[in-house]
């Protein structure tokens, strides 16, 4: 049986994903994304245990997880995410100079962007300290000359390092779930009550973006 969270849940996938998108998202897409959902449900936070292992293919990236920071799956919205984004930029030939990325994790979906089409600069922001660390190690396992990307421990866009500067690309990938009793850290990283997270990032990305 479907429980009333999981319901709110995939109700928000949809709206969110159909709002963003030009036409309509393919079932299959939608099922995916619920089933992600789901199984987050079931499982909890069990994706957010302490893992030292490597995940090794990742559009081509070495990619650490950490103990409270969201793992990236084959069929997560992350990747999913990931190849949307790889299509528009082929698509339409885009170049983006500078790109921010919120709520970063493991830093998987900026990581892959800048390997696939090199940005002059890339930030990458996260309010939690444990998933900056994460990101900073695989910003170093993967790219570890460059110095061109940027990582901040950040609410959204309240870093003094955020203010004033302007993005050709904002990325969020929000969380979908809506555990009203948190465990552990790394359930932050999967909840967004009522959207609160995602209406206030809309509200306030226009004042960032060129």
């Amino acid at each position: 049986m479907i429980s009333e969270q999981e319901t709110k849940s995939n109700n928000i996938i949809t709206n969110f994903f159909k709002d963003i998108s030009i036409g309509s998202i393919p079932s299959e897409i939608i099922n995916l994304l619920k089933d992600n959902v789901s199984d987050m449900h079931d499982k909890k936070s069990e994706e957010t245990q302490n893992q030292d292992d490597y995940i090794e293919d990742i559009f081509g990236l070495k990619i650490k997880n950490a103990k409270n920071v969201y793992v990236p799956k084959l069929y997560s919205s992350s990747i999913f995410m990931i190849r949307s984004i790889f299509s528009k930029f082929d698509s339409y030939k885009l170049r983006y100079k500078s790109v921010l990325e919120i709520g970063a994790g493991t830093g998987v979906i900026g990581l892959s962007l800048y390997n696939h089409n090199k940005f002059e600069k890339l930030y990458f922001t996260d309010i939690s300290k444990e998933s900056v660390d994460c990101c900073l190690d695989n910003i170093n396992n993967n790219f570890p000359y460059s110095k061109n990307i940027e990582v901040i421990q950040s609410d959204l866009f309240n870093s003094e390092k955020i203010k004033g500067h302007k993005f050709d690309c904002i990325i969020l990938s929000p969380p979908f779930c809506h555990f009203k009793e948190l465990d552990s850290e790394g359930d932050i990283s999967l909840t967004d009550l009522d959207g609160k997270l995602v209406t206030k990032f809309f509200d306030e990305a226009s004042e960032y973006l060129n």
